[in-house]
């Protein structure tokens, strides 16, 4: 491994700003709580950042599809207009679920973004440990917004993560259980019914939702409140001026079909699932499909024990069971039927 050769004054200082956030959507709805959550937090550190020691990192869990990356986007924006943070604002998808691709190499990302702040790419060290040092070196007294995406665990956020406390991170992960040591933790759920509502009317039109609103709910029953069936499901409608919401509605009923139409321009629900789905172990996988056979109020009754507790607990770090407020467990009705159907393997 070679030496990293000196980086002289005038590569080290001054660093040129990155503003790399990605675009905010338009039709962002919803998460009122928990964005006034996130927000408090950070006028709290930012309130106390003479005396901080530790940047604020907060992590946004949650199942696929529920809206992690839209909420911490929106969240970045929000930080950023509210003058919480200074000229850089790095942003990375970690590709933790991406399909058909492996999970992002810390090192990659930090050479990513040493050249984004003027380091020269014959500066950069070889080793994930130099290029982190001279990675918390450039961000040093500049209050950076770090928004890592889709990361699987510490092995991909702790090199990434800045040293100077003035500094805030937001991280998503589809896997619960795990953060940074002091990291605040945000887990999302379905959305209630009036998000879904005014994802609805954000999408296909107040007027259109109102003139059916019975129907209007039954479709976010039909797609379990989920954010992404939610929207699919919305762009279905929009593209169809014709169609009533009833008309929808009665094609979404049927189970079989349901997950095939919650799909469009090469998204969909099943693809959301089958990311997570495709990177658990074997075991992981049985206990999944086993459960998808099990009606859900067999599945919210006592603990279970032994060896099948500890299968549970990891699909439940894994975001795809939930607990039930008996101490249970139960899937997202989607993930059951999505779950259901899979073949052995």
């Amino acid at each position: 491994m070679r030496a990293p050769a000196p980086v002289p004054a005038a590569a080290r200082r001054p660093a040129p700003a990155v503003r790399a956030l990605p675009g905010d959507s338009a039709e962002f709805t919803g998460r009122a709580a928990e964005r006034a959550q996130v927000h408090a937090w950070v006028r709290e550190a930012v309130g106390a950042r003479e005396a901080a020691t530790a940047p604020l990192v907060s992590v946004i869990t949650g199942m696929p599809g529920v809206g992690k990356t839209r909420l911490a986007v929106r969240l970045a924006h929000e930080t950023v207009r509210a003058g919480h943070v200074g000229d850089v604002q790095l942003f990375a998808h970690l590709r933790g679920h991406a399909p058909g691709r492996v999970p992002m190499d810390p090192a990659t990302v930090l050479a990513r973004f040493l050249r984004m702040l003027g380091v020269p790419p014959d500066r950069i060290p070889d080793s994930v440990e130099e290029r982190a040092a001279l990675y918390r070196d450039r961000l040093h007294g500049r209050a950076p917004l770090i928004l890592l995406d889709d990361v699987t665990g510490p092995g991909q956020t702790d090199p990434l993560l800045p040293g100077d406390p003035a500094s805030l991170v937001l991280v998503t992960s589809r896997r619960a259980g795990w953060a940074p040591a002091g990291a605040r933790t945000v887990q999302l759920g379905p959305f209630t019914v009036e998000e879904s509502m005014a994802l609805l009317a954000g999408v296909v039109g107040a007027e259109r939702v109102a003139a059916e609103r019975p129907a209007a709910e039954r479709i976010a029953a039909l797609c379990g409140r989920l954010p992404l069936a939610v929207a699919l499901a919305a762009l279905r409608l929009r593209a169809r001026p014709l169609w009533r919401l009833a008309d929808l509605a009665a094609r979404l009923e049927p189970e079989g079909a349901r997950l095939d139409r919650l799909s469009v321009g090469g998204r969909s629900v099943r693809a959301a699932f089958d990311t997570s789905y495709r990177r658990l172990p074997p075991h992981r996988r049985r206990t999944l499909r086993c459960l998808a056979g099990v009606p859900g109020a067999a599945l919210g009754g006592a603990r279970r024990a032994g060896e099948a507790e500890e299968l549970l607990d990891q699909l439940l770090d894994e975001c795809l069971v939930q607990q039930t407020p008996t101490g249970g467990y139960e899937l997202h009705e989607l993930l059951r039927l999505y779950a259901r159907d899979l073949p052995p393997g």
